[in-house]
This record gives C-alpha cells, structure tokens and sequence, in this order.
C-alpha cells in the first residue's frame, strides 16, 4: 500500500511538472528507526558519536579489564576524521586519566569501514592485573561518585516528603523525585550554575549519570521541568531545608559535630537583579524583630527604676506604640524581595545575605538562614543560635564578630548557658560634640555619672526603642546652663538644654562576657570563626554557587543557600569521616 501510495504521489508530479523522468525512478518505503541505539549490535560492541563519548567507552572497558571490543563510529564525515578523533581520545585516556594512566600499556585499534558507520576492532594492552586495578578502580572509576554519596546519603525521606505532590491515578509518569533532588545536588557539589547546564553535564557524563540512576541512553530530566517543578510547587522546597536537616543529623552521629565552639557570620550574595532596576520606594518603617522579647524585659527593668529611684509609671494597660515612621528605601522592580546593599568594602547593589552558624570542629554548616541584603546581620542572630540549640545540638560557646555585639545578645544567651565571644564593638561617638559617653564617669555607689565638670547625671528613666532598652541618666539644665563646656558637650539644636547618657538595661551582661576577652580560650574562639565561618563562605563562593542566585525571590534565595551549604556539608562528612 505504502508503495502504490508512493508512485501516485511521484506520477501526479510528474503530470505538474511536465518531468516524465521521475515516473522512471524506483520508489521503496523506509521503516522508522528503533527507539533502542544498540538492539542489532552485540554486546561488546559500544557506540560513539564524539571524542567524548569515545573516552567514556574507553573507560568503561579499562574499569571491566576489557581486552578486546568493537567500538562503532557514528556522525563522522570520513574514516580519517573518525580514527583522528580516536586516537585523541585513546591518548586523553592514557596520560590524563587516573585509571588510563594506572593500568594501560597500549590502545591500538583496526578500522573496518561499514554501511552507515566506521567500526574500530579495539586491542587494550594492561600493565597491570584486573586485582592490581580493583583499588584505583574503587577511588577513580565512574561509579566513585556515586558510591561515596550513595553510601553517605539516605534520601528515602524524599518520597515521604513529596507524597502529597504525585497523583496516583492521573497524569503522565513522574519523574522520580530523588532522581531531581540528585539533579540539583549534582549542580552544587560541582558548581554548575543553572539547570540547563546540569542536563548538559549529565548527558556526556557517566558518572553523574551513574549517580542518578540513569543509565548511558535513558533520557536526561529536562532543565525546564525541574524550573517549573520549583516554580509551580512551592512546598517542594520543604525537602531542601530536611535535606540539609538531614546531612547534619548524620555528621552529628559521626561525632562531626560537637557544639563546642559555633561561629556565625554572614556574606552578600548577588540577586538576579541591576541596580538600574532599582527605584526609591516611600516605606513604612517596621517595628524591631526583637519588639516582643523586649516586653518582659521592660517590665522587669520598670520593677529595678522603682527600687534604684522610689519611682514608677504606671503599668502599660495597652501595647506601647510602635515606630511608625516613613522613610524611603532602594526597591527592584525585578526582585522586590532582594535588599540594595551599601556596606564599606562591598557591592553595591540587589543583594541577599547568607547568614550561617558553623560547628567549629570539621567546619560542618549547622544553621542556615537568608535575609534581604538590607538587613542588619544581629537580626536573625538569637533565632537561629536559639534553634540550633533546642533541635540541633546544644551549644557551648557561640562566637561572632563585632556586627553581633548588641547587648540583648548577652542576656538571652547568658541565660541559655551560652558563653558569647565576640569582638567588641566600638562605641559610636555623638555627633557635633567632643565629648563622648566614655568621658562621663560612672560612681557604682551613688547610681550617678559624672560629667568632665564633676556635675551629676542622676537616673532618670527607663527608654524603650524598637532596637532595646536604655537606662537615661539627664544632667540637671541649670547646671549645662552654667557650664563653660556646653559647646563641647551639647549640640546647639539640642532642645533638652541637659546632657543625656544612655545605657544599655544589658550592659552588665555585656560586661561580664567581655571581661574574658583577653582569655586564651576567647581569642581562640575568635580565630576558629575566622578561620572556618569566612574559610567556608569562599569555598562556597568559589566551588558551590553560592556567589549569586539565578531565580528570584527570598524564598528561592534561602533554597539556593541550603543546597550550597548541604554540598559543602556532603564533602566534608565524605572527608572526615569516610
């Protein structure tokens, strides 16, 4: 039928267009080709198309201790062309490969020209034995990746907690979850920054393919399904955070992880955003994120101002009234979720901020949280130090350097049991005026300051503002009336004609942990987060994506954050551990 189709559709062709030519040619009909590259092949016979497929053959038969096999040569213009490129590749696999380089003595190979292709009788000559090569095999053959995060990795979970995303009954097959969380790993451990890259990866190479479970000709998961897969099911990033959850479980039950010492710092990290898409945005301003915490201990430093002055306000009946203040601020219209940066030394720009709590022993990531890159970094300090120690591992010491130095620190970690090593933050001088809150001398006895005149500061009140509380020692106004130093100690807009001192309702917390600050165990403690809190940033930034984030918003931000923190946390388990 196919054949008589064929001749009435060449002899209608030749009626329009006067060629009676073509009614003498012979017409056959072509099969379509079969979905499997190898079914008419042999088993020892593998295919190439390019120099790299033909190294990974040739790999595949040195790990098997192959002596002979056919090797068929696809997509080449000429046989030249085709023995050209394998001899390159046999060369790549001798000098530049560990196992090539190990155990092979030759490679030599005779073309036999075929119909559709040119086959190359393969001979491989071995330097040493098949039980010589087992160990080499182990560490540098293409299933070493897979064996090492195979047996390092349990991720089981990930069915339990993709269930409710997969419909029994309906729609296409699924691609299987773990194989995508593989995917996605796969591009952080080896620093691939986007999906459309990790596909390419996988497609030529074996050891990835090894990894995922997929074999040479199984079809690679399409970049463009794992995007959407992220876009359009939010709730799959919940396997992100229990991967990363995961991992430090386990270097915890390898004694990885001790809480001895956990450092915290922060790094920038650019947003897929330009600063010409930033526009000034008219803000209301937020209250502080410790707005709460500090409600107990404002009633509580109301109790100890009654006790230290015979004096009290009464009670707050209703919630004292927040900052409402406007203020305007950098915003990009591509990602509005991202903060404009300005910091000393940094870029300026859409950012985020990565902020990481590292166990001090293997350097193993075990707290991970991502803000806008306007936020200050004492900000999530006390949530993700309080979490890592009421369900990760309880923490002995924690250590930070000077941007984490606010007074709140101390009490609430104080009263964890935390020890708090910082750096010293400086003391911000006041503006337009000489002198400073340092040249103001405290009498412990009499609960006053002193000012450079020797007149008294007496305790006045107890200040709330969105970032803490403050003790307000006031001068009295007759006394700076009089004073022949009132332009070196008040500003002439100064409305209160008095001098103020204000100190922190912590600074005896603070005190108390920074008198240890000359210790050997507190400098130690110092240069541990120096040491892997900044160390484990660039490796980070160099070798696991984590110098900028392709998709927008900060919940895909933190995402990106969590699996660059897993892979670096993957490696160092592998290392230390085995």
């Amino acid at each position: 039928m196919k054949v008589y189709r064929l001749a009435a559709a060449g002899l209608a062709l030749g009626l329009l267009t006067g060629c009676a030519s073509l009614l003498e040619r012979s017409y056959t009909t072509s099969e379509p080709h079969s979905s499997k590259f190898w079914e008419s092949e042999a088993a020892a016979t593998l295919r190439a198309e390019n120099r790299q497929d033909m190294v990974n053959d040739l790999l595949i038969l040195i790990g098997q201790h192959t002596e002979t096999a056919s090797l068929r040569l696809y997509n080449f213009p000429d046989e030249q062309t085709a023995l050209e490129e394998l001899e390159k590749a046999a060369q790549e696999v001798q000098q530049e490969t560990p196992l090539g380089a190990y155990a092979v003595e030759y490679i030599t190979y005779i073309s036999q020209p075929q119909r559709s292709c040119f086959e190359a009788d393969l001979q491989i000559g071995y330097r040493r034995t098949a039980e010589q090569m087992q160990t080499i095999v182990s560490a540098s053959s293409v299933s070493a990746l897979g064996d090492l995060l195979e047996a390092a990795l349990d991720l089981s979970f990930v069915y339990e907690e993709t269930a409710p995303l997969y419909s029994k009954k309906y729609g296409r097959p699924p691609i299987d979850p773990v194989v995508i969380v593989k995917y996605l790993l796969v591009g952080f451990l080896y620093g691939i920054p986007s999906e459309r890259e990790i596909e390419r990866r996988v497609q030529t190479d074996i050891a990835l393919r090894w990894y995922l479970g997929l074999d040479l000709f199984d079809r690679v998961p399409d970049h463009s399904t794992v995007s959407q897969l992220r876009r359009r099911k939010p709730s799959f990033r919940k396997v992100f955070r229990r991967l990363f959850e995961e991992v430090v479980r386990q270097c915890i039950e390898k004694g990885l992880v001790s809480g001895r010492v956990v450092g915290t710092d922060s790094t920038h990290v650019k947003a897929n955003a330009s600063r010409a898409s930033e526009e000034l945005v008219e803000i209301t301003e937020a209250p502080g994120v410790y707005w709460e915490r500090l409600d107990d201990y404002e009633e509580e430093g109301l109790e100890e101002l009654e006790r230290r002055t015979g004096k009290r306000r009464k009670k707050r009946t209703k919630q004292l009234k927040r900052d409402n203040r406007r203020s305007h601020k950098r915003v990009s219209r591509t990602d509005p979720e991202a903060g404009h940066m300005k910091r000393p030394g940094k870029p300026e720009g859409p950012h985020y901020l990565a902020h990481q709590a590292v166990d001090s022993d293997f350097g193993i990531i075990v707290g991970q949280t991502v803000t806008a890159g306007d936020v200050n970094d004492s900000v999530p300090f006390l949530g993700l130090i309080e979490h890592i120690h009421e369900n990760v591992v309880p923490i002995q010491t924690a250590t930070a350097d000077a941007a984490y130095d606010f007074p709140l620190a101390h009490r609430a970690l104080g009263e964890l049991g935390i020890d708090f090593f910082v750096r010293p933050q400086k003391t911000a001088a006041r503006a337009n005026t000489q002198f400073t809150r340092d040249d103001f001398r405290y009498d412990e006895g009499r609960d006053i300051y002193l000012c450079p005149r020797e007149k008294e500061l007496r305790l006045r009140r107890l200040a709330r503002s969105a970032s803490g509380l403050f003790w307000e020692y006031q001068a009295d106004k007759r006394d700076c009336a009089l004073c022949s130093l009132r332009g070196k100690c008040l500003r002439e807009s100064d409305k209160r004609g008095a001098r103020k001192v204000s100190v922190s309702y912590f600074a005896a917390d603070r005190q108390r942990s920074l008198e240890r600050r000359s210790s050997p165990e507190y400098r130690e403690a110092l240069k541990l987060r120096q040491v892997w809190c900044e160390g484990s940033f660039s490796a980070q930034k160099r070798e696991h994506n984590l110098a900028r984030v392709l998709r927008r918003g900060l919940e895909a931000a933190e995402d990106h954050c969590l699996l660059s923190a897993t892979a670096l946390n993957l490696k160092r388990m592998i290392k230390y551990a085995g």
